[in-house]
């Protein structure tokens, strides 16, 4: 699954023939050991890599969107279910701001919500890919807080 905006077709489109990495972080995904033990794991050097962790999911409140400059995430939840909020990156306006990004996470950091807002819920076997026009919210909790254990893979442009 991939949401996005109409306007960014051709760009998905081209994206998803040309980029064999985008496709083994994909496979990485379909082969995945749930076993393997959080923290990160080594694909293709800094180009294909993915962070696994134990998280606590939170009321959504509590959680910021992201995006990012250099790199699309896969992200895969395989113990327990998220809430996942979406936003295109456009809608945010004057919320966007180079100022915002953190080089040391890679990653812009936004708060609010607007009208565009859209919530994904992953868990049993779904994922989604978020590329760096998709300001995305996650771990939010669906209804108690609950442990789950994500990975996410890291796909450089």
């Amino acid at each position: 699954m991939i949401l996005d905006n109409i306007q960014n077709l051709n760009n998905i489109c081209e994206r998803l023939v040309s980029n064999d990495r985008l496709i083994r972080g994909l496979r990485f995904i379909e082969s995945f050991d749930v076993k393997t033990p959080d923290g990160r794991v080594e694909i293709d050097g800094d180009d294909i890599f993915a962070n696994v962790a134990t998280a606590k999911t939170h009321p959504p409140k509590a959680r910021f969107y992201e995006t990012h400059k250099e790199y699309i995430d896969i992200q895969y939840v395989f113990r327990g279910k998220q809430k996942v909020y979406w936003l295109p990156l456009g809608s945010l306006g004057d919320r966007f701001s180079e100022d915002a990004y953190e080089p040391e996470n890679e990653l812009y950091r936004f708060n609010g919500v607007n009208e565009y807002e859209a919530e994904i819920v992953l868990g049993g076997g779904n994922f989604a890919v978020f590329y760096p026009e998709d300001a995305h919210k996650c771990l939010c909790r669906l209804g108690d807080c609950e442990e789950v254990r994500v990975c996410v893979v890291k796909v450089r442009l």
